[in-house]
């Protein structure tokens, strides 16, 4: 969940080869237990793509990932709820209050950093259509939960996303 840094819009391209053409840190990729993973100090950008807590469903296990999150040494943390932060989902208001300020939450949202343009899109399909919803223009990475359809997907990929890439 650490650094599926973009839904790669970069068709092809792997991560470390992006990372590395924009002078970052590549970040640490795990798949569920945020607990006993070492997080090299010397990173730039950290994203979490959702799915941060074993039980998406219980408050104590969210506010324990953000604590983690927070105390990590990357210059900039950037959060991207996924389909299995169902707290999130069920109490939007108070989740994203409990969010500490060192960490960026991008939910249909974006940053610049160091005049790049990042955005997030959680992807998670029962909440929109993307008939309603556009992507800005100029963003330079695309951060999601889920891949674009047919982009380095696996054949699992968002048709949502895809659309919204695609217009």
């Amino acid at each position: 969940f650490f650094v599926t840094l973009l839904s790669l819009l970069f068709q092809g391209m792997s991560l470390s080869w992006v990372a590395q053409k924009l002078g970052l840190t590549e970040g640490v990729k795990d798949e569920g237990n945020h607990f006993g993973i070492e997080i090299p100090e010397d990173v730039d950008i950290l994203i979490s793509c959702g799915d941060c807590a074993r039980d998406g469903i219980v408050r104590s296990y969210f506010v324990s990932f953000l604590d983690w999150f927070s105390k990590q040494a990357a210059r900039y943390k950037i959060f991207v709820p996924g389909n299995h932060d169902i707290y999130y989902e069920l109490f939007p208001d108070e989740a994203k209050a409990l969010v500490p300020s060192s960490i960026t939450l991008l939910d249909e949202s974006g940053i610049i950093i160091d005049g790049i343009s990042l955005y997030g899109v959680a992807c998670r399909p029962w909440r929109f259509t993307g008939s309603e919803y556009a992507l800005p223009e100029g963003i330079d990475f695309l951060i999601s939960h889920a891949p674009s359809q047919g982009i380095l997907d696996n054949n699992s990929g968002c048709g949502v996303l895809r659309h919204m890439v695609d217009t």
